[in-house]
């Protein structure tokens, strides 16, 4: 019997890291991760300004886990100022194709209310405004406007 037989090999190695220990050693392959954002934030009489950047998985509206410290800071400084009647949340789309942007802001910015009022925020001093792009001179990541609040 003739014929052609053709035989790929994948070859790899694999090696158990070695433990680390704390060093300033910098040529090691390991890069530093950065630390979590803490939630930061100021809250002016017309914003809520974020300090840290509110994260979603890239085209979607499910929300990066590590946005996690920075909404819980959001949902505490709405609870522990209740003089903020209505918060403005608002929400692009800027990294979806362009037939979406507006679609995927919307749920990006209900996804936010959602988590808000998962943390104690009545959902009546919450407003989810998605939009395909922020005004000219907005950043992209969500903004969050106080449309009403008491003197």
């Amino acid at each position: 019997m003739r014929g052609w037989w053709l035989v790929i090999v994948i070859a790899g190695c694999h090696s158990t890291p070695e433990p680390t220990t704390p060093s300033t050693h910098t040529s090691s392959p390991i890069q530093a991760q950065p630390a979590p954002e803490r939630g930061r934030m100021v809250v002016t009489e017309t914003q809520i300004d974020i300090l840290d950047p509110i994260r979603f998985l890239t085209g979607s509206s499910a929300l990066d886990p590590r946005s996690t410290p920075i909404l819980d800071a959001i949902a505490s400084t709405l609870t522990g100022n209740p003089s903020i009647k209505l918060v403005a949340v608002h929400a692009y789309g800027v990294d979806t194709l362009v037939q979406f942007r507006a679609r995927v802001g919307a749920e990006r910015a209900q996804a936010i209310v959602e988590q808000l009022v998962a943390r104690g925020v009545a959902r009546q001093r919450l407003l989810a405004q998605g939009e395909a792009a922020p005004p000219p001179g907005r950043s992209v990541g969500p903004t969050f406007e106080i449309l009403d609040r008491d003197p």
